[in-house]
């Protein structure tokens, strides 16, 4: 797999594994994972939802409230 940053350098870190095991990642791998896991989150929740059928009754309710 091959990734472009322009921050970040080809450093390797080592990251603890729940099996105690230890594996070496990319820093700029590891802190995607670490600041996006909300992000990828809050995206897999909303899609359960469709947001048309949550906007369509705003028209009913400005119709009859005149």
């Amino acid at each position: 797999m091959n990734m472009i940053s322009t921050i970040h350098d080809s450093t390797m870190i080592e990251v603890p594994q729940r099996n105690e095991e230890v594996k070496k990642k990319p820093i700029f791998i590891f802190q995607y994972n670490m600041f996006m896991k909300g992000v990828e989150r809050a995206d897999q929740y909303l899609s359960y939802y469709s947001l048309l059928s949550k906007t369509v009754k705003w028209p009913k309710k400005v119709h009859f409230g005149f």
